[in-house]
């Protein structure tokens, strides 16, 4: 079961890499929906309970955030609290140990990061985030999810610095 959940991990490496140069909030969060649902099976061989709670939260959300932005409207913010408690409910349930915590706070800051329509605080949410599931795939071994998280963080990085930064005026005096 171990090396399955860690081939499951090569597979959201590739699927990550690509959704996170995604200009568009639409296909980012198609691209975020079918990692979560890896990571859920990932987990699963794992035995962490907490990420298989809360990437199911994520799966579920990334579908309802991703309904209305094919369909150019707004996510209620009703949604937005909603997978926000969820996230805390099922985070205080599950949790085992402190950095079952640490998950469940990333996966809030996500939450809102997608939630809104600035791809600047999606990636800036995403870069956050990624390091709470750095943690907590170190903790539970999910070794191909932790070095995801290393090339998401590398990757956030660039795709903050050639959006967001490279040609913003703003940062120029």
């Amino acid at each position: 079961m171990f090396i399955i959940a860690q081939l499951i991990g090569l597979i959201i490496i590739i699927l990550s890499i690509i959704g996170l140069q995604q200009k568009n909030g639409e296909r980012f969060l198609f691209y975020q929906t079918i990692i979560n649902i890896l990571y859920i099976v990932q987990y699963i061989l794992l035995g962490a309970i907490t990420g298989v709670a809360i990437c199911t939260i994520a799966m579920i959300r990334c579908i309802v955030f991703w309904k209305y932005k094919k369909e150019n409207k707004k996510t209620p913010v009703c949604f937005l609290i909603i997978f926000i408690l969820l996230a805390i409910i099922l985070g205080i349930i599950t949790s085992n140990n402190i950095f079952d915590y640490i998950l469940t706070i990333g996966t809030i800051i996500f939450t809102y990061a997608l939630w809104q329509d600035n791809m600047k605080i999606m990636r800036a949410g995403s870069l956050m985030s990624v390091i709470t599931y750095m943690i907590y795939n170190l903790i539970f071994k999910a070794y191909t999810a932790m070095i995801l998280d290393g090339i998401d963080f590398s990757n956030l990085i660039i795709a903050i610095y050639k959006n967001d930064i490279k040609n913003c005026s703003s940062f120029i005096p």
